[in-house]
């Protein structure tokens, strides 16, 4: 579990730098990220404590996402990491270049529009166009020991609510996670079938941030999409806090930690 001093050493640092952005480059996410990460929400109705707050929680959760996805800013300013084109889209292109007749080159062919209810995207990036900042720059500098602490200590297994037995847990995300995949499409599909040992705990790998984005992304699409409520799914609504509490330390974290390197790199380098 994610230990929450970390998390504030990191939104402290990402504090500390605000004063450095001198030209507003990031003013836009570094004010909506401080709004979300002190968003509180309550609500007046008929509904337990535990139930509201869960319900809380996950709206702060995607208001965070939106936060992160303000990062894209940063790949303006050579962060980014172009994405990879598979061996069968470079074929394609170069048979494209290939095709000739005897009146000449022969444009390629458009896709043809897909229909409204069967539109699948295989282009769709799954954790929004901030998983583009390249993580090899600000894991080799002065951030490399906190992130790596993030990561390694980030997990929805390891410690499951004492009311919870832990076959009920597993049980329970696994259904979670499969109806989470149900739900996905093209790419962001193919990375939670990938993260699915990691983020039950199966793997003694250090989890990798793409699992956890694309998790806590198909918990967001999820309650934005598919009006998930908190005792969706056959999730335990202790567990689900549980879960949402974890997702919630991780975004801050990696926020605050892309936020205060490219600010760092800006300026001082």
């Amino acid at each position: 579990m994610i230990k929450q001093t970390d998390v504030d050493f990191l939104y402290g640092t990402f504090k500390d730098f605000i004063v450095e952005d001198k030209q507003n480059l990031l003013k836009n996410f570094s004010e909506r990220f401080q709004l979300a990460v002190a968003m509180e929400v309550s609500f007046t109705n008929s509904k337990s404590e535990l139930y509201n707050r869960v319900h809380a929680k996950t709206i702060k959760l995607s208001e965070l996402w939106y936060c992160f996805e303000l990062l894209t800013t940063a790949t303006e300013y050579g962060f980014g990491n172009a994405k990879e084109k598979s061996d069968e889209q470079i074929n394609k292109e170069w048979l494209d270049t290939l095709r000739v007749s005897a009146i000449g080159k022969i444009e390629p062919e458009k896709p043809k529009k897909k229909s409204l209810f069967v539109n699948v995207d295989l282009t769709y990036n799954p954790v929004g166009k901030a998983r583009l900042i390249n993580e090899e720059h600000f894991t080799g500098r002065w951030f490399l020991s906190s992130y790596q602490d993030i990561l390694w200590a980030f997990s929805i297994t390891r410690s499951i609510p004492d009311t919870l037995p832990d076959d009920v847990a597993k049980d329970a995300l696994s259904h979670y996670l499969k109806i989470l995949i149900s739900h996905a499409q093209g790419e962001q599909e193919q990375f939670l079938n990938r993260g699915y040992n990691a983020l039950m705990g199966n793997s003694a790998d250090m989890p990798k941030s793409s699992n956890i984005l694309s998790f806590i992304y198909a918990l967001r699409c999820s309650y934005v999409h598919q009006g998930e409520l908190p005792d969706s799914s056959h999730m335990p609504i202790e567990y689900k806090e549980f879960i949402l509490d974890e997702c919630i330390k991780f975004l801050i974290s990696y926020c605050s930690l892309a936020y205060s390197t490219v600010i760092d790199e800006l300026y001082f380098h």
